[in-house]
């Protein structure tokens, strides 16, 4: 039988997976800010809307997972949406209230990928969302992590 965890085991597993997350995003961000225009030079118009449609879709998903832990482990409250999880983020001073359109924006683009994936619409509006807003998605995992230190966690 598996000895039981104690609560700072389970604590530091949660700050972990937080941490991962982070890297992960970290690295998507700077790939798509960065290497994926590169990339793209060379590749068939759709062939680069997809893979950037895609590249969105796992940062979005990255987001989501990093505020969900954040916000079920830490802050202890319930969202009832993507939209509730980008206030409680802004509630929390993890996010400053001025960004919550740029996250708010961020989750209407992925629902119209996700929803309306049949019209291909929306690379142009992802692409200009993360080179208007380069700075702010780029900022994400510092604010996360001076949160996580600011909270002695």
């Amino acid at each position: 039988m598996p000895a039981e965890r104690s609560e700072d085991e389970m604590f530091r597993t949660d700050l972990d997976k937080v941490e991962e997350r982070i890297k992960g995003y970290e690295a998507l961000i700077r790939y798509l800010l960065e290497e994926y225009p590169k990339e793209a030079l060379t590749a068939p118009q759709r062939m680069k809307e997809l893979a950037l449609e895609r590249g969105f879709e796992l940062l979005f998903h990255s987001f989501t997972d990093i505020a969900a832990l954040l916000i079920d482990r830490f802050i202890l409250r319930d969202p009832g949406s993507y939209e509730d999880m980008v206030d409680i983020l802004v509630d929390e001073e993890i996010l400053p209230p001025p960004s919550s359109s740029v996250w708010k924006e961020m989750i209407s683009i992925y629902r119209r990928l996700t929803r309306e994936y049949y019209r291909n619409e929306g690379a142009t509006s992802l692409l200009s969302l993360l080179e208007q807003e380069r700075d702010e998605f780029l900022l994400f995992p510092d604010r996360v992590r001076s949160f996580i230190r600011q909270e002695g966690l």
